[in-house]
């Protein structure tokens, strides 16, 4: 019993009341590539309008940078800019690559309702590391609250309506399921700062 009483001192010792506080990013938005053409760029929308957030990968070896991604991005797919808005790096370094605001080119057909975070590396047979687990679970916690999103609406680009993908790959669902690492993170971040 005592032992229990100790685990639950410790427990709302940890939890803190407020709200969770955003982790540390670098914005790195006017830094990165973007089309020359100054009748390509994304569109831009109040923030009420996001209502999910869809996770990614790069499906590219974890060592590939969000400079490279965004090069391929507007040089090879003619996008305006990087998609994603978020980049979560393998040492856990999250890196904003665009505005909130910004409706760019992440999931077909819900781009102007969604946010895209990427975790780099291709997790076909993969996982990510602990500190992206870590780290994007933290953002997603924070996102999710500044934004008003609910758990239910954090999902993997292949389960939005009307994708046909397999980002942010087969061990997302399935093997090593990282959805349910990065779901568990989310609500250790949330209870941590519980009102």
């Amino acid at each position: 019993l005592l032992r229990a009483i100790d685990e639950l001192r410790r427990q709302l010792a940890d939890a803190q009341s407020g709200p969770i506080p955003p982790p540390a990013f670098a914005v790195i938005v006017d830094d990165l590539p973007k089309s020359s053409d100054p009748a390509n760029v994304y569109d831009t929308r109040p923030l009420s309008s996001i209502k999910s957030i869809v996770v990614h990968h790069t499906a590219v070896p974890p060592s590939v940078g969000a400079r490279r991604v965004a090069e391929v991005h507007v040089n090879t797919n003619g996008w305006p800019g990087i998609g994603y808005h978020f980049f979560v790096n393998p040492d856990g370094k999250i890196e904003q690559t665009n505005w909130l605001e910004t409706v760019s080119a992440q999931t077909r057909g819900q781009n102007y309702t969604s946010i895209g975070v990427a975790f780099a590396g291709d997790f076909t047979s993969a996982t990510p590391t602990a500190a992206q687990i870590e780290q994007g679970g933290h953002l997603i916690a924070w996102l999710m609250q500044k934004l008003n999103v609910p758990l239910d609406q954090v999902r993997g680009h292949r389960e939005m309506p009307g994708q046909s993908t397999e980002c942010p790959g087969a061990q997302w669902l399935q093997g090593q399921m990282w959805k349910s690492a990065l779901v568990r993170r989310i609500q250790e971040v949330q209870a941590r700062y519980r009102p």
